[in-house]
């Protein structure tokens, strides 16, 4: 009775919801209060705003860093509030061959029961900082052969907005850098190139490798999200 997007689709989903729980968010949350903490510490730091690139009015270092510590947390807040919508309805969507095998069977309450049962091993994202639902799933009861894939687009949008927000943090204390508030300290890192080597990395190189890593991984996003959803007569998988 199932096609074979009943299964792919249910598979797809639950691995992207087990990389954004377990991989993405954490590391996001990790970011997070770090830049909770840098904004604390430093809440009563005076230093001068800008606006327009110009000297502006006063303000402190902790709050124009807590300016992005809120940002995330909208951004973690919606992403917590998307669910991956999943199928278990057949070749077209109509439960045809199932109620055909058994037609007294309620299909589309064990349906939903099945997937929702996927939520049951899941835990709450949290940690000293903020708390945060994790990504749930749920039934999509009407569709054609394939789950349209929209919650997949939601999911990486969000995913790009933090993305953007971490670059936007890099390229504002390149600045505070190279207005001297901040002072560069050296550090060395250990890089995995053709061999491992110590090399020292300015912050220059720090935040244009973010701008890149954010940039490749948004339009790999991009790309997924151009791809997925487009199916002539939705039935190509």
């Amino acid at each position: 009775a199932l096609t074979s997007e009943d299964i792919n689709n249910i598979s797809y989903g639950l691995m992207i919801r087990d990389a954004v729980n377990n991989v993405v968010v954490p590391e996001i949350l990790s970011i997070y209060g770090k830049l909770y903490n840098l904004a604390v510490e430093h809440k009563d730091l005076s230093m001068l705003a800008r606006t327009h690139g110009q000297p502006a009015t006063p303000t402190t270092f902790g709050k124009e860093v807590l300016v992005f510590v809120n940002r995330m947390k909208e951004e973690l807040c919606q992403l917590g509030n998307i669910e991956i919508l999943l199928k278990l309805n057949g070749a077209t969507g109509g439960f045809n061959a199932h109620n055909f095998v058994f037609p007294e069977f309620d299909w589309i309450n064990f349906s939903h029961q099945l997937i929702n049962s996927f939520n049951a091993e899941i835990t709450p994202l949290d940690n000293e900082y903020m708390h945060t639902k994790p990504l749930k799933v749920r039934f999509n009861p009407i569709t054609a052969q394939i789950e349209p894939h929209d919650s997949y687009l939601r999911v990486f949008d969000g995913i790009k907005r933090i993305n953007n927000i971490l670059t936007d943090f890099a390229m504002d204390t390149w600045r505070y850098i190279s207005d001297g508030w901040i002072k560069q300290r050296a550090v060395k890192l250990v890089l995995l190139l053709c061999h491992t080597r110590l090399t020292r990395l300015t912050l220059k190189m720090l935040r244009e490798t973010l701008a890149w890593q954010t940039q490749c991984s948004n339009s790999l996003y991009a790309s997924f999200a151009s791809a997925v959803c487009s199916a002539t007569l939705q039935t190509q998988l």
